[in-house]
């Protein structure tokens, strides 16, 4: 999901879960921010120094005003799973492939949570689409390069 916003990424320790993040100096234009965005990026902010559990809070906050903000599932999803409560990130992370079923990070994320979990046969169900996924956005980008 790519809004009018640069979207970055963040790579956790010990985990092989990214989370995407808005920063304001990586705004592109900070002006047309919307307050939700700003209150998403003070809960990573709060995560950043140390504060999970109140960029938790304010995450789930976040949800009850804006249900279907991917980004803030997508963060909760990495968050729970590093806080080992699997079961929260997997709710989070199917969210996420519900709100953007074309989002093969989303349904890469899913499976190996599913997997970490034991849920096995959930995982290939996921990483199956996640493939599918890449596999046809990699199809779209050769068809549109024989274009040009």
């Amino acid at each position: 999901m790519l809004q009018k916003f640069l979207v970055c990424g963040k790579i956790f320790h010990n985990s092989p879960f990214v989370f995407p993040y808005f920063t304001f100096h990586n705004a592109l234009n900070m002006a047309e921010l919307e307050p939700i965005d700003i209150l998403y990026d003070e809960a990573i902010a709060k995560h950043r120094s140390g504060d999970t559990g109140t960029a938790i809070e304010m995450l789930r906050q976040l949800l009850a005003q804006s249900p279907n903000y991917s980004l803030a599932h997508n963060a909760l999803s990495a968050l729970y799973s590093r806080l080992e409560k699997i079961d929260q990130a997997i709710e989070h992370a199917k969210r996420v492939c519900e709100i953007d079923p074309d989002d093969m990070f989303g349904y890469t994320v899913l499976s190996m949570l599913c997997l970490k979990n034991g849920r096995r046969e959930e995982a290939e169900e996921a990483l199956m689409k996640a493939n599918q996924l890449r596999q046809a956005a990699w199809l779209k980008n050769l068809k549109e390069g024989a274009r040009d």
